[in-house]
């Protein structure tokens, strides 16, 4: 096992590239037929991944620990306690966030992808 902090930088690696394969081998080729056909290979695409993930992995939930450094409450208000893993969940979420403002709207690939 790779472990929880080196996970949370290969999987995004790891997710970007098997998306540039798939927009390069897949959607390239229906591209020209239109936005439909791109949605059904994305959709058919989807449910692939999800039938191999479990017949892999199965059904059942697999469980997890948190690590040690978001376990716990960040704080708490009024006797409600804050976790830290959700905390840590809502940063992540408002650094993708920039980060694909920041993409869209000051690069060339950004106006590239407006422009369609």
């Amino acid at each position: 096992m790779v472990g929880f902090w080196p996970a949370l930088v290969l999987a995004p690696l790891v997710v970007f590239a098997l998306g540039a394969l798939f927009e390069r081998y897949a959607l390239r080729r229906v591209h020209k037929w239109g936005h439909v056909p791109e949605l059904l290979v994305t959709f058919g695409l989807s449910y692939l991944i999800l039938e191999l993930v479990q017949l892999i992995w199965g059904r059942s939930t697999v469980p997890y620990g948190l690590p040690t450094q978001l376990q716990g409450p960040l704080f708490t208000l009024y006797g409600t306690q804050f976790p830290k893993s959700r905390s840590f969940i809502m940063l992540v979420a408002l650094v993708m966030l920039a980060s694909v403002w920041l993409l869209l709207t000051r690069t060339r690939i950004g106006l590239v992808i407006r422009r369609r």
